[in-house]
This record gives structure tokens, C-alpha cells and sequence, in this order.
């Protein structure tokens, strides 16, 4: 129930893991709070044999990878790859933090603290939830030059 359908060279972005789809969370339709995961299980090496240790298990920044089928979502090939790489990380984790964990709902008051990638989506995630007012902190001076 967790594995998309994947054809090799799909237009994918990683995804740190993938859902088991059985869980009660999974079960109760909040599979951001998933009690396993699918993660791929063979090991990565190099063609001698070395055995690479993958960050998150889905070797971010490297030109190929191993992962399970389920730690993959397809992306429509027309859109820039840098876009559709932050779509992997930081809108995921951010707009999934706002809406999912943060459990954001029409009316709230929600300080976001961190205004880099990952802030600006749990802004936008609160947005797109309801929130009423969205309170963006940051010590970075370049961020409140934008």
C-alpha cells in the first residue's frame, strides 16, 4: 500500500522515507506520523565493493541512488529540475509541518521560527491552512530584506 508505481528513468523526487501504508497512522489516513517506514534495504556500493552510508537513506546530492519504490513520487519532466527538488524537502517538511503536525486550522496564530526554506513553506502551509496571522522570525538580516 506505501509503494508508488515507478518505472525506471521516471522524473522522481526523493522522498526521506517511505510510508509502510499498514500502521494505525497510516490506517487513519496521517501517514506523516507512520510507526515504520520502507526505506530501501540493500546496501549501496561503489564498483569495488565500498559500501556508501546514504544521508536519510536516499543519498541527497548524489547523481544516482538506491531507494525503495515508495520513497519516490513522479514529477512531470516539463518542470525544472531545481524546482521540483525543493518539492522533496523543504515544502514538504514545512507545509507537512504546519498542516499535519502543526495541525494549523482556519483562524490560528502561528509563529514560524527560521525563515529559510523550510520556514517559508510552514508560512505558506499556514496560509494555505487559515491561519489568521502568521508571524515569521528570523535573526538573518538578509531575511527581512526580502
Amino acid at each position: 500500500a506505501g509503494v508508488t508505481s515507478v518505472e525506471p528513468g521516471d522524473f522522481v523526487v526523493r522522498n526521506w522515507r517511505a510510508v509502510c501504508g499498514e500502521c494505525r497512522s497510516c490506517r487513519k489516513g496521517k501517514p506523516w506520523l507512520c510507526f515504520s517506514t520502507f526505506n530501501a534495504t540493500q546496501k549501496m556500493t561503489l564498483k569495488d565493493g565500498t559500501v556508501l552510508s546514504p544521508a536519510l537513506g536516499i543519498g541527497a546530492f548524489a547523481e544516482k541512488t538506491l531507494v525503495a519504490a515508495g520513497q519516490c513520487t513522479k514529477v512531470d519532466p516539463s518542470i525544472p529540475a531545481a524546482t521540483a527538488g525543493l518539492l522533496g524537502c523543504g515544502v514538504m517538511a514545512g507545509i507537512g509541518a504546519a498542516i499535519n503536525t502543526g495541525n494549523v486550522g482556519r483562524g490560528d496564530s502561528v509563529a514560524v521560527f527560521g525563515c529559510g526554506g523550510v520556514g517559508d513553506a510552514a508560512i505558506a502551509g499556514a496560509r494555505l491552512a487559515g491561519a489568521h496571522t502568521i508571524i515569521a522570525v528570523d535573526i538573518d538580516e538578509l531575511v527581512h530584506r526580502r
